[in-house]
């Protein structure tokens, strides 16, 4: 019985918790600084705190480049004094002992809005619904859902309310 009651009320490792970063998506011109930050949730047993130990990378470099922009051991990122061909770059936040190790922020350098190129795209058969030939899921600045469809001859808006549909094209 004592063995039993051990093991009922022992208490267990406990879980990783979750670490946040923030700002998760900024706009800066060439030269510019910006502070990155990561914190780690409370847990239903404690507070929040501030993580031992974070390793910083641009583009999955450790500590940046001078053309896509350094970030030091604090998380202040250095945008690069011109902007490369990419207007978009990922600032990555590593955080061992937590569930979600990897946390990314975006910069967003100079004033134009990024370009996407399709790197992957997906068809499959729809026998019925609104669906024809769909092969591209994306999504607009106000959070609208787009599904590009080849066989319906346009596309289709899912408004990020869902409530409704509207085809285009």
């Amino acid at each position: 019985m004592a063995m039993l009651a051990s093991f009922l009320f022992a208490e267990s490792e406990p879980e990783p918790g979750r670490a946040m970063m923030w700002p998760t998506i900024v706009r800066l011109q060439a030269g510019k600084q910006q502070l990155f930050k990561v914190a780690l949730l409370p847990t239903w047993k404690g507070k929040g705190k501030l993580p031992a130990q974070v390793t910083w990378s641009v583009e999955d470099i450790t500590g940046g480049n001078a053309r896509l922009g350094t970030i030091d051991s604090k998380g202040l990122y250095q945008a690069p004094a011109e902007i490369p061909g990419v207007s978009e770059i990922h600032v990555k936040a590593q955080v061992d002992g937590v569930a979600n190790r990897d946390l990314w922020g975006t910069v967003i350098l100079g004033n134009s809005a990024p370009s996407y190129k399709i790197v992957s795209s997906w068809s499959e058969s729809t026998e019925s619904g609104r669906f024809k030939t769909p092969h591209g899921l994306s999504m607009d600045h106000a959070g609208n859902l787009l599904i590009a469809d080849q066989g319906a001859g346009g596309f289709f808006i899912i408004p990020r309310t869902g409530n409704s549909w509207v085809r285009s094209g």
